[in-house]
């Protein structure tokens, strides 16, 4: 019997000390509480961060959208002003020899419109008259060329009235009006237009060109009348642009082809075996950000031509998340482009990371602090 006794004993399970179990179930709801602040802190940021880049997004694409217009919307205007001069005979294309009213309008119009690069009135005969901006120095200079300067592009200074001035230089290189894309490209449509983006005269230099052909009541072609704008004002606006730390702006044609960006790119590139500059498609972009965006564009529209109406958009490539807008950019003219917007989730994650540790290591000192009468109970 005392055998048997001593066998049942031996075979009792050992008690848990009830300060483990104490110690145990309390850290138990430490780690889940701490866990669930952590993870509910976690996600809340997440929502907040998707909430904050679409308001972000959304704030920027209108005032894009607004510029842009506003923008190309001026220099169509100034175009017709100079079309609706030609048909009073205020400007005409004898432009052989000096016209001094004819100069002092289109000094004006330059004048009354700060965002336009160039006027120009091209001949059906080759001559041409136009008025420049020098970014340098904002100053107006009166250029031409016809025979009487071997139809090289002279260029002269302007007074306060718009008068000609002194000859400051002229370029090298032969000018025919009618071999620019401004004069072509017009002539070809029949009609007023946006042409395509060229590369300028002077190297380094992007424009387009709001184009109209010029008739007279017979319809004999008299020539053309052009107000170009400078992409690199585009490109200026955007890159001003404080959108987030990494995030990029572009703009592009329906054809994927580069208008500008914030990253700077130029819109032209170097083509082994191509003399001339070719265009930039915007698959082919340096910046890496823009390119993983018109990637995602194009493969989730399955073009860009058929974007239609703004959206937001978001994707991950690479483990990274991205927040992306787009918005149809068009007109009557010709002028079809997508502005797109795309920023990294990262730029605005470290904030959140941030108030994420604070918060879990708040509620761990809370927990923490909630347990000390339970030690005071123990340890008497």
């Amino acid at each position: 019997m005392s055998l048997f006794s001593t066998r049942c004993t031996s075979k009792q399970p050992k008690k848990i000390p009830l300060r483990f179990v104490l110690v145990a179930s309390f850290v138990l709801q430490i780690v889940g509480t701490v866990g669930l602040v952590g993870y509910l802190s976690f996600r809340n940021g997440h929502k907040a961060v998707e909430n904050l880049a679409q308001q972000l997004m959304g704030e920027t694409s209108k005032r894009i959208e607004e510029k842009l217009t506003n923008f190309l919307e001026t220099a169509y205007l100034a175009n017709q002003l100079n079309s609706a001069a030609i048909a009073r005979g205020e400007l005409n294309f004898n432009l052989e020899q000096p016209q001094p009213q004819s100069e002092r309008f289109l000094w004006h119009q330059m004048q009354t419109f700060k965002n336009i690069q160039w006027i120009s009135l091209g001949s059906e005969t080759g001559e041409y008259l136009g008025i420049w901006r020098n970014q340098k120095d904002n100053s107006l200079q009166i250029v031409t060329a016809n025979s009487s300067s071997n139809f090289l592009n002279v260029y002269y200074a302007t007074d306060a009235f718009g008068n000609r001035g002194q000859q400051l230089h002229r370029k090298p290189e032969v000018y025919d009006a009618r071999q620019r894309p401004w004069y072509k490209e017009a002539i070809a449509a029949n009609k007023p237009m946006w042409t395509s983006i060229y590369p300028g005269f002077t190297p380094g230099t992007v424009y387009m060109a709001v184009t109209q052909p010029i008739r007279d009541r017979t319809g004999k072609l008299l020539g053309v009348c052009a107000v170009d704008i400078s992409l690199s004002d585009i490109q200026n606006f955007l890159d001003e642009i404080k959108l987030s730390q990494k995030g990029q702006i572009l703009a592009i044609e329906h054809s994927g082809m580069l208008v500008a960006s914030s990253s700077g790119e130029f819109p032209f590139q170097q083509v082994p075996g191509k003399q001339e500059l070719q265009r930039l498609h915007v698959l082919d972009s340096q910046t890496p950000l823009i390119r993983v965006a018109a990637e995602y564009l194009y493969s989730h529209f399955q073009g860009f031509d058929k974007i239609q109406g703004q959206q937001q958009l978001q994707f991950t490539k690479g483990g990274e998340r991205y927040f992306v807008e787009v918005l149809p950019l068009s007109n009557n003219y010709g002028l079809k482009w997508s502005i797109a917007i795309a920023v990294p989730e990262s730029d605005f994650m470290a904030e959140i990371n941030s108030n994420t540790r604070t918060t879990i290591y708040s509620a761990w000192r809370r927990c923490w602090y909630r347990r000390q009468p339970g030690c005071w109970w123990r340890d008497g």
